[in-house]
């Protein structure tokens, strides 16, 4: 049923109740002769006393409690303070709720921002800390690798264009990392221009190789900033490989991190901007290592296609 609350004279209870907000009753509703013209409503409800409550939530007018009866003399003031005490009821009750929903609603930003860098969006160092050990124990036979990255030629771009352009630039990096890496691989922003990678389930280096090609090239991709100058960037890249390093989780990240301390001090002189961790012992990429005899993946590939892959690339990489 739809009653209109506009401006009609006389006015009908329920709009009168809308726009004056209080308590409208009627004992007589039939039979009032100015109610004539509502009068096919009411006999199709059968209404002879009528009573409209309005309920305020956070003291706006929410809804109307409406309560007809087919007697007559049907509200008396113990019912309609019954009615009035009702609707108050209710409107405590969607304050309740809506202090709770924005408690709720609070605590959930407050758990995302601990675990989220706010310029990218994307995980920070605590999320992926938490997530490496999960990851590690997930691929207990697969490669994982952990990875460090800083920007190249990030500090000119900041220097010459100002700190928007700089934001600018790392929020890009941020959503091409996330579209070049796999579903369920981890990219994360540790602060400044340095970035982290934890990439699972990795079948031979083969993959890895792939994976961080497509990294490279988001990176090297020119940026097109506000005022439409373009900047190209570069990276580095240190990685090293669980189990072929078998640290612990945090040890990982801190070998990740003097492969990448390698990989910029070499910028000059190297023809790749990744760097393996140089601790993995070359014998764990030997052909007869059991490390290296990956199980086949998803698609089918024997096992000794893997360990080939593993020997062939590992060695590029340590180059």
């Amino acid at each position: 049923m739809r009653v209109h609350v506009d401006q009609r004279d006389p006015p009908t209870l329920v709009a009168a109740a809308w726009r004056e907000r209080r308590l409208q009753y009627h004992n007589h509703y039939c039979e009032d002769a100015k109610y004539q013209g509502f009068a096919p409503l009411i006999a199709a409800f059968d209404w002879n006393s009528l009573a409209v409550v309005p309920i305020l939530h956070q003291d706006s007018l929410w809804g109307l409690l409406c309560v007809a009866s087919a007697e007559r003399e049907y509200f008396d003031n113990t019912l309609l303070s019954a009615l009035a005490r009702t609707a108050k009821m209710l409107g405590y009750g969607l304050d309740e709720l809506a202090l709770k929903n924005r408690i709720e609603a609070e605590r959930e930003e407050q758990s995302w921002r601990a675990e989220h860098d706010l310029l990218t969006e994307l995980p920070n160092r605590a999320a992926y800390l938490a997530e490496l050990p999960k990851t590690l124990e997930r691929n207990a036979e697969r490669l994982v690798a952990v990875g460090m990255m800083d920007l190249d030629d990030f500090k000119p771009v900041n220097d010459t264009y100002g700190h928007p352009a700089g934001d600018l630039v790392l929020q890009v990096v941020a959503r091409r990392l996330r579209a070049a890496v796999r579903q369920g691989d981890l990219v994360a922003r540790f602060g400044g221009d340095e970035f982290a990678l934890l990439l699972g389930n990795l079948g031979s280096m083969d993959d890895l190789e792939r994976i961080l090609q497509r990294v490279q090239e988001a990176v090297r991709e020119r940026i097109t900033l506000t005022d439409g100058t373009l900047v190209q960037i570069d990276s580095s890249l240190g990685v090293t490989l669980y189990p072929l390093d078998e640290a612990p989780g945090e040890i990982l990240l801190r070998h990740a991190d003097q492969a990448l301390y390698a990989a910029k001090s070499q910028k000059s002189t190297r023809e790749r901007s990744v760097s393996l961790y140089d601790g993995i012992d070359d014998a764990a990429l030997s052909p007869n290592s059991p490390v290296a005899e990956i199980p086949p993946d998803q698609s089918g590939t024997p096992s000794a296609a893997g360990a080939c892959s593993v020997n062939s690339n590992a060695a590029e990489f340590k180059q």
